[in-house]
């Protein structure tokens, strides 16, 4: 979108960035699924039986697939998440039982692990933004930005919860309290 910003805004530009969209996420999937069966096939025929190589398989492919589309010209995020859907349907079946409990319990160890340090970092960016204003900190636009966070994540967790109540069994359903607390 940055070569939009200079450019007056007519019609015929609007078409090519939305032609650019697209273009960009169906290269991306592309890139994701193909990196995804090179891994499968990788994994099928390899016999490894070590947890640990196919551990570091699955996190180095994830990130062939990111530097891969990223490389092209591509989203790298999006290559990279298309690539670990399509690792999850067709490369798991190819793991040994410790390897697949140790790559799942290091994947998720590892979105927590960048969950934590993007709201760390966004909280961050928040205060050194207000400080290195004109004026000094500006309380209320930190105000204003929690005030908005919460309100967001209300809008967001309350209307899930509830469809998840509907579908759920009643010893699963989350209690309103939960819900407040999320």
């Amino acid at each position: 979108f940055g070569q939009y910003i200079s450019e007056e805004f007519t019609m015929a530009s609007a078409a090519d960035g939305v032609r650019r969209f697209f273009q960009i996420q169906i290269l991306s999937i592309i890139v994701g699924i193909l990196a995804a069966l090179f891994l499968a096939f990788v994994m099928k025929y390899a016999r490894l039986h070590a947890h640990t190589l196919e551990c570091a398989i699955v996190l180095i492919g994830s990130y062939v697939a990111y530097a891969g589309a990223e490389t092209i010209g591509a989203s790298g995020i999006i290559a990279s998440l298309v690539c670990g859907i399509a690792m999850n349907h067709w490369t798991y079946h190819n793991f040994t039982y410790d390897g697949e409990v140790l790559t799942r319990r290091t994947v998720k160890m590892f979105s927590l692990l960048a969950d934590t340090v993007i709201f760390f970092q966004v909280g961050q960016n928040i205060v050194v933004h207000t400080s290195q204003s004109a004026t000094g900190q500006d309380w209320s636009f930190i105000g204003i930005t929690i005030g908005l966070c919460l309100v967001s994540r209300a809008f967001n967790i309350m209307p899930l919860l509830s469809l998840y109540n509907i579908c759920a069994a009643e010893d699963k359903k989350v209690p309103f309290k939960h819900m407040l607390v999320m």
